[in-house]
């Protein structure tokens, strides 16, 4: 028996140009840092659906990102 449960959509984080391939949470779940094939790499404030960082200078795709977030500054 499958569980019983809902999902929703909360928010779409819209900034990238093409797909993304990869994504890790923080911690605590406030951000979320995303890699794409429109050669980005971007940290997204998730409580207001913004870009905090956007990484640039990717030769290729950005298909894969980690994520210390021991760290974070904004």
């Amino acid at each position: 028996m499958a569980p019983n449960f809902e999902c929703k959509l909360e928010k779409i984080l819209q900034g990238h140009q093409r797909w993304v391939w990869d994504c890790a949470f923080s911690a605590d779940s406030a951000y979320l840092v995303t890699a794409s094939s429109d050669h980005v790499a971007r940290l997204w404030e998730l409580a207001s659906g913004e870009t905090v960082r956007q990484y640039n200078g990717h030769r290729k795709a950005a298909v894969c990102v980690a994520l210390n977030d021991m760290n974070l500054v904004t």
